[in-house]
């Protein structure tokens, strides 16, 4: 008499579930994490390339033209003057594809310009250097942007308070550091970073010394 044989389908322990579950959810964080990030800077980099792109096509426009355009071609749209091109599609913003915002003094020959857009990632250190981690350009709401050599971009920090080295070895405020011969300024530091001591660093008096309450 022929032995039946019996075979038996093995399936998932509760453990097995538990650690597959375990390390779908550690993927799905992980990507989570990372991946919008990487994004992020992927369209910020490609934003400040867009800029130098743009700000070297209006200083080549400028030397040809004497002057700034009033405005820009809409994005996607060529950029080109009196037989000269510079775009052949000028740049949109990489994530919803607006505009950046162009500005100037809209006169009919404009000697300067200033663009404006947001960076995503906000502790971008470009940010803070250019002075726009408290916003810039019109009602304060843009992060990064560029300017003609002859016009700061408008930001909405307050200036910095200037320090430096009076005759007396103190670090001081000072108002006007070149009327008092000032070799180096420290903005925005009161330590004058302990370079005092060091004769070289000190100004020549302290005629251009902020006043108190002034």
């Amino acid at each position: 008499m022929r032995k039946r044989k019996f075979y038996s389908s093995k399936g998932f322990t509760l453990v097995e579930i538990l650690v597959i579950i375990a390390v779908i959810s550690s993927l799905l964080l992980v990507s989570y994490l990372v991946i919008p990030p990487f994004f992020q800077r992927a369209r910020d980099a490609e934003r400040k390339s867009d800029f130098d792109r743009v700000g070297k096509a209006l200083e080549e426009y400028f030397d040809t033209n004497g002057c700034f355009p009033s405005t820009l071609p809409s994005c996607k749209s060529e950029f080109s003057f009196d037989g000269v091109k510079y775009f052949d599609s000028m740049p949109c913003d990489p994530n919803d594809k607006s505009e950046y915002v162009f500005v100037s003094p809209e006169e009919s020959c404009n000697s300067w310009y200033q663009m404006y857009t947001n960076l995503e990632r906000t502790e971008d250190p470009s940010i803070v250097r250019i002075r726009c981690d408290e916003g810039c350009g019109p009602d304060c709401v843009y992060n990064y942007g560029i300017s003609s050599t002859n016009k700061p971009l408008d930001t909405c920090k307050p200036p910095p308070k200037l320090f430096a080295c009076g005759p007396s070895r103190n670090c001081l405020e000072f108002a006007d550091p070149q009327r008092s011969e000032c070799p180096i300024v420290f903005p925005d530091d009161p330590t004058c970073q302990n370079a005092c001591d060091v004769k070289e660093n000190r100004c020549h008096d302290e005629s251009g010394k902020k006043i108190p309450g002034s």
